[in-house]
């Protein structure tokens, strides 16, 4: 016969039911909630740098839409791998993000064997923020204007002059590398502390070129020529300048992306909440004042393009950081 259920059974199978429902509540509420606490943003960088200035304002912006504190810490030191390493590191809950960029997580990592991770599989790409180029500054000492005049100079005077960057191994220095290769000429890398000081390098003659972040110098550019633009395209504040492909010399065109990333495992509906308020955020005109003011684009990019371009850079770059034989040390 079918059975019964007395009174108390139906009493305690009913708790029972209640009881389960309770436990699962949190975990319902905090996906659908996410952010119900503060959230960590480090930045690998020292305060006050482009990198984290950036981190900054749209930690800011995240705080405002999200209604929870969006809390930058820095964590300086081997080129970003120390703060990387602490995103990656962190529980996989969304509450801890870390900017990170192309030189940081693509070339760094390639050049660098003391790397502590691989960010293919140790990170989740989460927010695109934005991209820039740089421009080919020259010093009028060596008395070109023009991308074509300054690589027969440089073919004339094969190891007479020097090229500076901000250190070996940083993207700047790497684009010098591969105008070397690529347009078959022999210039000597001269590396220094930062961005500026290479500028200022050209500026005070000390050497001839440098890849260079050009709008972070608008008062300075009448006192050097640039020559070309390493990018895809030509850029809406440098119209009149032209790429490195448009003279035949290829590869010499690396855009450079910044992004927010967490570790691998964060749950979808944390990164989808970041990703679509920074992407509101880069649209803003406060932020596209900024990135102006600064050299970078606010592209739209949604989180599955940008994790696909940081695997499909990653794979694309292992193949040619092996021939440009650079190490850091």
């Amino acid at each position: 016969m079918p059975s019964t259920l007395t009174r108390r059974q139906f009493a305690l199978r009913g708790s029972a039911a209640i009881a389960a429902t309770a436990v699962g509540l949190p975990r319902i509420a905090a996906a659908q909630e996410f952010p119900v606490k503060p959230v960590k943003v480090i930045c690998p960088f020292g305060a006050g740098g482009l990198s984290d200035v950036l981190t900054r304002k749209m930690a800011q912006h995240l705080s405002d839409r999200l209604g929870q504190a969006f809390v930058v810490e820095n964590r300086v030191g081997a080129s970003g791998a120390i703060g990387l390493n602490a995103v990656a590191s962190a529980a996989p809950d969304g509450y801890t993000i870390g900017y990170g960029s192309f030189s940081t997580l693509v070339l760094n990592p390639l050049l660098n064997p003391a790397f502590p991770f691989r960010p293919e599989s140790a990170l989740m790409p989460v927010a695109f923020l934005g991209e820039q180029a740089f421009a080919l500054a020259v010093s009028p000492s060596l008395g070109v204007s023009t991308l074509p005049e300054l690589v027969a100079k440089l073919k004339a005077n094969p190891g007479k002059y020097n090229f500076g960057s901000p250190g070996t191994g940083l993207t700047q220095h790497i684009l010098g590398e591969l105008f070397k290769r690529n347009a078959g000429v022999d210039i000597t890398h001269v590396p220094y502390q930062s961005d500026a000081q290479a500028f200022q390098a050209v500026v005070g003659e000390q050497v001839q070129m440098a890849f260079t972040n050009f709008a972070l110098y608008r008062q300075l550019l009448d006192r050097v020529r640039i020559v070309a633009l390493a990018a895809p395209e030509r850029s809406a504040q440098l119209p009149n300048v032209s790429t490195f492909t448009e003279h035949g010399i290829n590869g010499v065109d690396i855009t450079v992306w910044h992004g927010f990333f967490s570790a691998a495992g964060v749950p979808r509906n944390a990164i989808d909440r970041i990703d679509r308020e920074v992407q509101a955020g880069a649209g803003s005109q406060e932020m596209r004042t900024y990135y102006e003011q600064n050299g970078l684009v606010a592209r739209p990019m949604p989180q599955q393009d940008f994790q696909r371009r940081f695997h499909d850079q990653i794979a694309a770059w292992k193949k040619i950081v092996p021939d440009l034989k650079l190490k850091l040390s």
